[in-house]
């Protein structure tokens, strides 16, 4: 089985538009589960996605609700609560094409990770946005033995994959952060990610461009550094306790890719 896990703070619309995506997939109901953790106000969300899991009875959908805000949290919980052999992430103002499971699934495996093409679409004007991802996509070469560093663009993200929960294993989203959280994340799993392969380029996750999404939003100069300062620590604490474990090239990589983000106007 294959667990989904959405994390929704104050969900509008576009949530109903995310769990359509789901299930109109082209496989079975019973073949995964969809796991959507409401962070946050209750009153007026859970009523709303409570009557959407009846009008689609047939798909097993699991409600969990927290008062503590931020998408690590709530994945955390989530993936505590997860019943499947393999996990994928999903925002919940993004979307993925009908066959994403289906693909995804066929090539996974216990110690490998399926990355999905990317496609990124601006949600004031439907046009299509560039992204680093999905230019990455586009130009990597599609072997399976492809190496974690030559790979780090598909790294650096949760989404837009299926991850066994034996790459997983105990791992954990650091609460501390509410940006970079993801890179942290994949870079800490990556020591038991043995193999990477790619799904066809119908099989898409399509990221809905939020003007006023987290990843988008404006941050400061002073939060920026202390966020960097944190992040930088993080990665090397992990690669230091487990030298060996680890690509050094990828580490270095996330370093640098991290301190980057200081001359970014948005994170």
């Amino acid at each position: 089985m294959v667990s989904i896990i959405i994390p929704t703070y104050k969900p509008g619309e576009y949530l109903r538009h995310c769990l359509d995506s789901l299930c109109n997939q082209n496989i079975a109901a019973s073949a995964y589960e969809i796991i959507v953790v409401l962070n946050g106000p209750i009153n007026g969300y859970k009523e709303r996605i409570d009557a959407y899991c009846r009008q689609h009875a047939k798909h097993q959908i699991k409600i969990i609700t927290t008062d503590v805000a931020g998408v690590s949290h709530a994945r955390n919980l989530g993936m505590a609560q997860a019943q499947g052999d393999y996990l994928i992430f999903v925002d919940d103002d993004d979307r993925i094409s009908h066959n994403y499971l289906g693909e995804l699934m066929k090539l996974a495996s216990s110690s490998t990770i399926v990355c999905s093409n990317v496609r990124q679409i601006n949600e004031a004007t439907s046009e299509e946005m560039d992204n680093y991802i999905a230019r990455a996509y586009k130009q990597h070469p599609k072997e399976a033995d492809a190496s974690l560093f030559t790979c780090r663009s598909f790294l650096s993200s949760a989404w837009c994959k299926i991850i066994p929960r034996d790459v997983i294993g105990a791992v954990q989203f650091d609460t501390r952060f509410a940006l970079g959280e993801d890179s942290l994340f994949m870079f800490t799993v990556s020591k038991r990610i043995h193999h990477i392969a790619f799904a066809p380029s119908s099989c898409t996750y399509i990221v809905i461009a939020r003007h006023n999404s987290a990843s988008r939003s404006f941050i400061s100069t002073k939060t920026k550094l202390k966020n960097i300062a944190l992040l930088c620590a993080a990665y090397t604490n992990v690669w230091v306790k487990h030298p060996f474990s680890y690509s050094f090239p990828l580490y270095l990589s996330r370093i640098l890719a991290t301190l980057l983000k200081l001359f970014r106007r948005s994170y």
